[in-house]
C-alpha cells in the first residue's frame, strides 16, 4: 500500500474545507444590492455618492410602480463615511463589480478625482476596465433619464462603444486602468469624455482636461477633432473640405501614425507623420473629378486636417500646458535618460512639433449622394 505523503493530505484536506465552506463564505450574487452606475459629487462639507442598483429578479422594489433600477444617495465628510451612509441604505451588502460606469460631477472634476481613483483601484471588485466620466447635469437628472426601467449605467456604457466601434468617434482611453497609468507616470494627463443629456437621451459634449487628477479645462466637441484624429488608434469619419466654390465630403480612415522625437542642444522636437486614406462620399453639386480637382481637394483635405491637429496641439501646449495627447511616450522610449532628468510638465509646452499630413485620395469610388439623383 502506497502512503500519499503528509504534506499531500493536508492540501487535499484544506481544499475541501474551501470548497465546502463555501469559497470563503462568498454570498450569492442574489443576496447582494447589485450596482450599475456609481456618481461621485463634492459637496460643501464632503463628498456624496449617487448610486443606481439593478433589483434582483423576484425582489420587492424600493421605488414607484415596481420598477427594475432603484437609486439611493450618502453623504459623509469623507469617502468612508459616504460610503457607510450608501451602505446602510442598501437592503444587501453591494457589489459593485456590476458597474458599467463611474460619473463625477463637475465640481467633483474641479476639486480633484486622484484620492477617488487610488481608492478604486483598491477596491477588489471594480474592473479595471470600468470607464470613468464627467456629467454636465446633476446625478438626479441621470435617474429620471432611466425612469426606474433601464439601467443608466449600462446606456452609458453602450452609448460610448457604439462612438469607439464607429469609426473611432471617441477618446477611448478613459478607462479606470488607463487613468492609474497616467497618473502614475510623469505626464500625470488624460483626458475624460463629458456626459450630457440631450433630448431624453445621453450624448458628449466634449472633454474635460486633467492634469495630475484635477480638471484645468473643458475641450469643447469642435475643438476636439484634431485631438481624436490624431489619438485614436482607428479614426473612421466624415471629413469636409472645400472644392473650387463648393464642398466635397469624403469618408476619412487613418492608416499610419507615426511620431517621431528629437532632442538637440537642449530642445525638444517631434515631426508628426500621419496619412489617410479619403473615399468621396458625395459632393454639393455634382463634379467631374479630373486630375487637377482631384489634386486640388486631397491638397485641401490635407490642409485642413494639419490644421485641425495643429490646433490641438496648441491647446495641449499653450491653453492647457498639460501632455494630453501623450508625446512623452515616444519621447521617453528614446531618449529614457534625458527624459529623467527634465522636467517634462515644464518642457513640453516649448517643444517643436511639426506636422506632415498625407492623404490618398480615391474619388472614383460610388459616392453615398448625388445630388441630382437623390433626395
Amino acid at each position: 500500500m502506497v502512503k500519499k505523503p503528509v504534506k499531500l493530505i493536508l492540501i487535499s484536506f484544506l481544499l475541501s474545507a474551501l470548497l465546502l465552506g463555501g469559497c470563503w463564505d462568498v454570498q450569492d450574487i442574489e443576496e447582494r444590492s447589485i450596482a450599475t452606475l456609481v456618481a461621485l459629487d463634492k459637496t460643501e462639507d464632503g463628498y456624496r455618492f449617487f448610486v443606481e442598483f439593478a433589483e434582483p429578479s423576484g425582489g420587492g422594489s424600493e421605488s414607484a410602480g415596481g420598477s427594475k433600477y432603484v437609486y439611493h444617495q450618502g453623504k459623509g465628510k469623507n469617502f468612508a463615511e459616504a460610503r457607510a451612509a450608501l451602505d446602510n441604505k442598501a437592503k444587501n451588502p453591494i457589489y459593485l463589480g456590476a458597474v458599467n460606469a463611474v460619473v463625477v460631477t463637475k465640481r467633483m472634476a474641479y476639486y480633484g478625482i486622484k484620492e477617488y481613483m487610488y481608492r478604486l483601484r483598491e477596491i477588489n471588485d471594480y474592473r479595471k476596465v470600468v470607464d470613468i466620466f464627467v456629467i454636465d447635469c446633476e446625478p438626479e437628472e441621470l435617474a429620471l433619464l432611466g425612469k426606474g426601467e433601464t439601467s443608466v449605467g449600462k446606456t452609458i456604457e453602450d452609448t460610448m462603444k457604439t462612438l469607439v466601434k464607429s469609426g473611432g468617434r471617441m477618446y477611448d482611453r478613459s478607462n479606470l486602468g488607463f487613468i492609474l497609468e497616467s497618473l502614475a507616470s510623469p505626464c500625470k494627463s488624460f483626458l475624460l469624455p463629458c456626459v450630457s443629456i440631450k433630448e431624453n437621451s445621453i450624448a458628449v459634449a466634449g472633454f474635460y482636461v486633467f492634469n495630475d487628477g484635477v480638471c484645468v479645462g473643458v475641450l469643447g466637441a469642435e475643438e476636439s477633432w484634431g485631438m481624436q484624429l490624431f489619438n485614436q488608434k482607428k479614426s473612421e469619419r466624415y471629413y469636409t473640405a472645400p472644392i473650387g466654390g463648393d464642398e466635397a465630403t469624403v469618408r476619412l480612415a487613418l492608416k499610419k501614425k507615426k511620431v517621431e522625437p528629437s532632442f538637440e542642444n537642449g530642445r525638444i522636437g517631434f515631426l508628426i507623420s500621419v496619412e489617410f486614406y479619403a473615399v468621396l462620399a458625395y459632393v454639393t453639386e455634382e463634379i467631374e473629378f479630373d486630375a487637377q480637382l482631384t489634386e486640388e481637394l486631397k491638397r485641401n483635405l490635407e490642409h485642413r486636417i494639419a490644421e485641425d491637429i495643429a490646433r490641438a496641439v496648441y491647446d495641449s501646449q499653450k491653453v492647457y500646458r498639460t501632455d494630453y495627447m501623450s508625446f512623452c511616450i515616444p519621447f521617453r522610449i528614446k531618449y529614457p535618460v534625458e527624459f529623467r532628468e527634465m522636467d517634462w510638465h515644464g518642457a513640453f509646452p516649448d517643444a517643436d512639433i511639426t506636422i506632415e499630413v498625407a492623404v490618398n485620395l480615391d474619388v472614383e469610388g460610388e459616392p453615398d449622394f448625388i445630388p441630382q439623383y437623390e433626395f
